[in-house]
């Protein structure tokens, strides 16, 4: 099996009108001649393919993003640029509205795109909403997304941005010679190109949203919790949707040995690690992506100290951060996540999964894969009460994978975090989408999918012909809440919904985004603190060894209560033969499991 950050994109075509007139506007990467556009009968500009930051080749292949400073070059800006060096891949897999990605590929990828609706109110400027592209940190393609429909729809400026990937964006000697992260320095770089620019736009630079989702997420939610956040006000409200940073997954622990595995893979294996880079910059982009691709192992971001000091829940916690309005976004069912992957890599497990085959024995291999991917580590002891508690939980084994893979990946990382922020009395909001779209892919047994939020809030259901009314006044419903949010960090009011009412540590109350009539109670309780609970108190200890399993599953401890229907774990915080317990955590329908510590 390939690592889980080889999953799919989730993708959208451009579809533009007849090119009319071109427009000129200066900026510190020249004169840009942009041209005029049309969706859903209005009219909008688009200045395509941009570029922000000196090429990264040659000998500023693996260095941070270098400014380009060339206000007198007029450039045509009609057409995207090359995307940044990564696999094809189809997203047909995700959803029938999608179409692949760019047929370009280049390591001269430092490219942004702005799409610019015609201002209803020309004394006003307009909020700006940066888009962050991300299917993993080996695919990102803002080609996919289409910013034109939230442009017209929102009254607002979208950018969406190029960034390096893989090998290019995240190998690292940990020195001067390939420093960490340039990948997510090359989002800053464009960051700071918008910041400077955008007036000129006429989008105002003090309004800027920073959003994404999955890894775009990701992205976003490192950059609001940076330390060099404080330093430089670059944007001003995030949108965190699908995609949270918290845990070994998210990072890269041991960065130099993926160094060492690509130098080995391409004959550069040096004793010297600058000698390493030399020998690798002279490698063609083809050969370092064929051999990064080929890694058991994904490049990811890495603790850096300059960028990132660590886990961002650690950032909330020590208020280590800028305090801007956050809003946290989620799909009734992100285990999705998973199966979109397994049927991306033509798994005989999706096709169990789908025709409702998954076995026991199955479910088992998955939540190995997936378990030893996450915590980068093997651990048979937390892999059984994993097991074990999933399939005491849901009646079947394609529920019990849903919610496997949504809460490890998902849920509870986004209540842990959600509940951090909360505490600190910051402003936030948090949604789940929760509406089977009339376009949905999806099994019969699946409602919303990880990133169907994310059409509705780029408006891009707008390209299906005839979308019903219900699902028109949802998306309209999802871009104003958003927009809303970008312009004043408070989504309300939303035309004939509820009010939305802000996270608050006491309520934790979420919004649910359905279609009217679908669900009774709109604004309701978050359902994911069990999750939250077992994947940061229970699992972690196992994990780290501070808790034995016994030796076989029917070597677990049961007990029946019918009162509580609790799961008990206790450990020990001392090396007596004394007891704490560590976790409570009510499970309806299960047993009281009880580890010996």
């Amino acid at each position: 099996m390939i690592s889980f950050f080889l999953i799919l994109s989730l993708v959208a075509s451009s579809v533009y009108g007849v090119p009319d007139k071109p427009f000129k506007v200066k900026t510190s990467s020249g004169i840009l001649v942009g041209r005029e556009s049309e969706v859903l009968g209005k009219k909008l500009r688009l200045f395509l393919g941009i570029p922000y930051a000196q090429p990264p080749i040659e000998n500023l292949r693996f260095k941070k993003p270098q400014p380009l400073d060339s206000p007198e070059i007029e450039r045509n800006v009609t057409d995207f640029g090359p995307s940044c060096m990564q696999p094809q891949h189809v997203a047909s897999v995700i959803s029938p509205l999608l179409n692949p990605n760019a047929a370009q590929f280049s390591e001269d990828c430092l490219f942004l795109n702005i799409y610019v609706p015609n201002r209803t109110n020309l004394n006003a400027s307009l909020p700006v909403m940066v888009w962050l592209p991300g299917e993993g940190f080996d695919f990102a393609d803002p080609h996919q997304y289409d910013g034109s429909f939230l442009a017209v729809k929102g009254q607002a400026i979208v950018v969406t941005v190029n960034y390096r990937l893989s090998a290019f964006g995240f190998l690292t000697t940990l020195s001067d010679d390939a420093p960490a992260n340039n990948g997510l320095f090359d989002q800053r770089m464009a960051l700071k190109w918008v910041k400077r620019n955008i007036a000129n736009f006429g989008g105002n630079p003090q309004n800027v949203t920073l959003f994404g989702r999955f890894t775009g997420s990701m992205s976003a939610a490192i950059h609001t919790f940076s330390p060099l956040s404080l330093e430089e006000n670059l944007f001003q409200t995030v949108i965190l949707q699908s995609g949270f940073p918290d845990g070994d997954w998210a990072y890269n622990s041991t960065p130099l040995n993926l160094t060492f595995e690509v130098a080995r893979a391409v004959d550069c294996y040096f004793p010297e690690l600058t000698e390493i880079i030399s020998c690798l910059k002279e490698k063609s982009a083809e050969v370092i992506l064929k051999a990064a691709m080929g890694l058991k192992s994904r490049f990811r971001p890495t603790v850096d100290y300059e960028l990132i000091y660590g886990n961002i829940i650690h950032a909330v916690r020590n208020s280590r951060y800028a305090p801007l309005p956050v809003m946290v976004g989620l799909n009734e069912n992100e285990g999705t996540l998973c199966t979109t992957a397994l049927k991306a890599m033509g798994s005989e497990y999706y096709d169990k999964f789908l025709n409702g085959t998954l076995s026991s024995s199955d479910f088992s291999s998955l939540v190995d894969f997936y378990m030893s991917d996450f915590f980068k580590v093997h651990s048979s002891a937390a892999n059984r009460i994993v097991d074990f508690f999933y399939k005491n939980y849901e009646t079947n084994q394609q529920q019990s994978l849903l919610r496997f893979c949504g809460d490890l990946f998902i849920y509870s990382r986004a209540e842990t975090f959600s509940n951090e922020l909360a505490k600190h009395k910051k402003t936030l909001y948090v949604y789940n989408f929760n509406h089977k779209a009339s376009f949905s892919s999806q099994p019969s047994f699946v409602t919303s999918a990880h990133g169907d939020d994310v059409l509705f809030a780029l408006a891009l259901t707008f390209k299906v012909d005839d979308l019903p009314e219900g699902e028109v006044k949802l998306t309209e419903r999802i871009v104003s809440g958003l927009v809303n949010f970008a312009k004043t960090g408070n989504p309300n009011p939303l035309k004939s919904y509820p009010v939305w009412p802000q996270y608050t540590a006491e309520d934790r109350l979420v919004l649910d985004f359905v279609v009217e009539g679908e669900a009774s109670q709109i604004v309701h309780k978050t359902q994911h603190e069990k999750a939250a609970e077992f994947w940061t108190s229970v699992i972690p200890p196992v994990i780290n060894g501070v808790c034995e399993m016994p030796p076989t599953t029917a070597g677990l401890s049961t007990h029946q209560n019918s009162e509580t229907k609790n799961v008990v774990l206790p450990s020990s915080e001392t090396k007596s033969n004394s007891s704490v317990f560590l976790f409570l955590c009510n499970v309806e329908g299960s047993d009281i499991t009880t580890l010996s510590c």
